[in-house]
Protein backbone atom coordinates (compact mmCIF):
# COMPACT_ATOMS: atom_id res chain seq x y z
CA UNK A 1 0.00 0.00 0.00
CA UNK A 2 1.55 3.47 -1.59
CA UNK A 3 1.87 6.66 1.17
CA UNK A 4 -0.93 8.96 1.53
CA UNK A 5 1.43 11.75 1.37
CA UNK A 6 4.18 12.72 -0.97
CA UNK A 7 7.68 12.23 0.60
CA UNK A 8 8.10 15.67 1.21
CA UNK A 9 4.72 16.02 2.85
CA UNK A 10 5.53 12.68 5.51
CA UNK A 11 9.42 13.71 6.23
CA UNK A 12 7.32 17.17 7.37
CA UNK A 13 5.50 15.42 9.68
CA UNK A 14 7.39 12.78 10.90
CA UNK A 15 10.13 15.57 11.72
CA UNK A 16 7.00 17.72 13.72
CA UNK A 17 7.20 14.14 16.37
CA UNK A 18 8.75 15.52 19.09
CA UNK A 19 11.23 13.56 21.27
CA UNK A 20 10.86 15.30 24.74
CA UNK A 21 8.46 18.11 26.27
CA UNK A 22 5.79 15.67 25.03
CA UNK A 23 2.41 16.22 26.68
CA UNK A 24 2.44 12.66 28.03
CA UNK A 25 5.49 13.25 29.86
CA UNK A 26 3.99 16.69 31.14
CA UNK A 27 1.33 14.47 32.43
CA UNK A 28 3.79 11.91 34.13
CA UNK A 29 5.67 14.93 35.84
CA UNK A 30 2.26 16.36 37.77
CA UNK A 31 1.30 12.86 38.92
CA UNK A 32 4.83 12.23 40.33
CA UNK A 33 5.27 15.71 41.66
CA UNK A 34 1.49 15.51 43.33
CA UNK A 35 2.25 12.58 45.13
CA UNK A 36 5.69 13.46 45.98
CA UNK A 37 5.35 17.05 46.78
CA UNK A 38 7.57 19.77 46.56
CA UNK A 39 10.48 18.30 48.51
CA UNK A 40 11.93 16.11 46.74
CA UNK A 41 13.63 16.63 43.30
CA UNK A 42 12.38 15.17 40.10
CA UNK A 43 14.76 16.51 37.32
CA UNK A 44 13.37 16.26 33.58
CA UNK A 45 16.36 17.11 31.67
CA UNK A 46 18.64 14.20 32.08
CA UNK A 47 21.22 14.33 29.52
CA UNK A 48 24.26 12.45 31.97
CA UNK A 49 22.03 9.60 32.29
CA UNK A 50 22.16 6.67 29.65
CA UNK A 51 18.96 6.40 27.60
CA UNK A 52 17.69 10.38 28.69
CA UNK A 53 15.05 9.21 31.01
CA UNK A 54 12.21 11.20 30.82
CA UNK A 55 11.85 11.99 35.00
CA UNK A 56 14.99 11.82 37.25
CA UNK A 57 13.78 11.09 40.84
CA UNK A 58 17.89 11.48 42.40
CA UNK A 59 16.69 11.00 46.11
CA UNK A 60 15.18 7.66 45.11
CA UNK A 61 17.79 6.69 42.70
CA UNK A 62 14.60 6.15 40.22
CA UNK A 63 14.41 6.75 36.55
CA UNK A 64 11.13 7.22 34.63
CA UNK A 65 10.68 6.96 31.11
CA UNK A 66 7.53 7.84 28.86
CA UNK A 67 7.43 5.56 26.22
CA UNK A 68 5.04 6.04 23.14
CA UNK A 69 3.49 3.59 22.24
CA UNK A 70 3.73 3.20 18.79
CA UNK A 71 7.52 3.90 18.76
CA UNK A 72 7.93 1.42 21.84
CA UNK A 73 6.26 -1.55 20.98
CA UNK A 74 3.56 -1.20 23.72
CA UNK A 75 1.53 -4.76 23.60
CA UNK A 76 -2.10 -2.85 23.56
CA UNK A 77 -1.04 -0.24 21.10
CA UNK A 78 1.71 -0.90 19.60
CA UNK A 79 1.73 -2.37 15.36
CA UNK A 80 4.12 -2.72 12.44
CA UNK A 81 2.87 0.01 9.77
CA UNK A 82 1.67 -1.73 6.60
CA UNK A 83 3.55 0.89 4.46
CA UNK A 84 7.18 0.31 4.66
CA UNK A 85 7.51 -2.57 6.84
CA UNK A 86 11.17 -3.65 5.63
CA UNK A 87 11.91 -0.30 7.54
CA UNK A 88 10.07 -0.10 10.66
CA UNK A 89 10.26 -3.79 11.66
CA UNK A 90 13.98 -3.42 12.11
CA UNK A 91 13.70 0.23 13.39
CA UNK A 92 11.13 -1.27 15.96
CA UNK A 93 13.09 -3.77 16.76
CA UNK A 94 16.08 -2.07 17.21
CA UNK A 95 13.97 0.47 19.57
CA UNK A 96 12.88 -2.47 21.79
CA UNK A 97 16.62 -4.11 22.28
CA UNK A 98 18.02 -0.82 22.93
CA UNK A 99 15.40 -0.04 25.88
CA UNK A 100 16.28 -3.70 27.55
CA UNK A 101 19.86 -3.06 27.26
CA UNK A 102 19.93 0.30 29.01
CA UNK A 103 17.34 -1.19 31.21
CA UNK A 104 19.65 -3.40 31.91
CA UNK A 105 22.89 -1.17 32.44
CA UNK A 106 20.66 1.50 34.68
CA UNK A 107 19.76 -1.15 36.95
CA UNK A 108 23.86 -2.39 37.08
CA UNK A 109 24.04 1.26 37.94
CA UNK A 110 21.91 0.84 41.10
CA UNK A 111 18.87 2.93 39.43
CA UNK A 112 15.46 1.72 39.55
CA UNK A 113 13.86 2.04 36.12
CA UNK A 114 10.11 2.20 35.53
CA UNK A 115 8.08 3.13 32.55
CA UNK A 116 5.09 4.13 31.68
CA UNK A 117 2.80 3.76 28.54
CA UNK A 118 1.55 6.47 26.80
CA UNK A 119 -1.48 5.62 27.08
CA UNK A 120 -1.58 4.76 30.73
CA UNK A 121 -1.00 8.74 30.86
CA UNK A 122 -4.83 8.93 28.87
CA UNK A 123 -7.70 10.33 31.05
CA UNK A 124 -9.56 7.00 31.04
CA UNK A 125 -6.31 5.10 33.48
CA UNK A 126 -4.92 8.44 34.58
CA UNK A 127 -6.67 7.64 38.11
CA UNK A 128 -5.77 3.80 38.53
CA UNK A 129 -1.93 4.90 37.79
CA UNK A 130 -2.23 7.42 40.19
CA UNK A 131 -3.22 5.00 42.92
CA UNK A 132 -0.57 2.51 41.55
CA UNK A 133 2.58 5.41 41.56
CA UNK A 134 1.22 6.11 45.13
CA UNK A 135 1.65 2.76 46.40
CA UNK A 136 4.92 1.61 44.40
CA UNK A 137 6.43 5.03 45.69
CA UNK A 138 5.52 5.13 49.07
CA UNK A 139 7.30 1.63 48.90
CA UNK A 140 10.52 2.93 47.42
CA UNK A 141 10.59 5.96 49.90
CA UNK A 142 10.32 3.38 52.59
CA UNK A 143 12.76 1.55 51.22
CA UNK A 144 15.29 4.49 50.61
CA UNK A 145 15.01 5.35 54.44
CA UNK A 146 15.72 2.07 55.51
CA UNK A 147 18.84 2.33 53.48
CA UNK A 148 19.72 6.11 54.21
CA UNK A 149 18.48 7.14 57.92
CA UNK A 150 19.17 10.84 57.33
CA UNK A 151 15.96 10.54 54.85
CA UNK A 152 13.48 9.78 57.77
CA UNK A 153 13.87 13.50 58.74
CA UNK A 154 12.68 15.01 55.90
CA UNK A 155 9.04 15.93 56.79
CA UNK A 156 6.09 14.98 54.61
CA UNK A 157 7.50 12.35 52.40
CA UNK A 158 4.29 11.12 50.76
CA UNK A 159 2.43 13.89 51.13
CA UNK A 160 0.52 15.91 47.83
CA UNK A 161 1.09 19.31 47.68
CA UNK A 162 -1.23 21.82 48.32
CA UNK A 163 -0.15 23.69 44.83
CA UNK A 164 -0.96 20.37 42.87
CA UNK A 165 -4.04 18.80 44.30
CA UNK A 166 -4.82 15.21 42.90
CA UNK A 167 -7.52 15.81 41.40
CA UNK A 168 -5.94 18.11 39.20
CA UNK A 169 -2.55 15.79 38.76
CA UNK A 170 -5.25 13.00 37.14
CA UNK A 171 -6.49 15.60 34.62
CA UNK A 172 -5.20 15.71 30.98
CA UNK A 173 -2.23 18.60 30.19
CA UNK A 174 -4.21 21.36 28.56
CA UNK A 175 -4.33 20.51 24.51
CA UNK A 176 -4.11 17.01 24.66
CA UNK A 177 -6.03 14.37 22.61
CA UNK A 178 -7.35 11.77 24.39
CA UNK A 179 -8.52 9.81 21.66
CA UNK A 180 -5.01 10.18 19.24
CA UNK A 181 -3.31 6.76 19.72
CA UNK A 182 0.07 8.00 19.16
CA UNK A 183 0.99 6.40 15.93
CA UNK A 184 2.36 8.43 12.74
Amino acid sequence: MADIFSKNKRSDIMSKIRSSGTKPEAAAYLLFRAILGHRRRIDTINSDILGHPDLFIPSLSLVVFVDGCFYHGCPIHGHIPKTHKKYWAPKLERTAKRDRRYRAKLRKQGYAVWRLWEHDLKSSCREHLLRVLEKKLSKKIEDAKSKHPLMAYQADEGVPSEDIPLARAAEAPAGWDENAEGKP
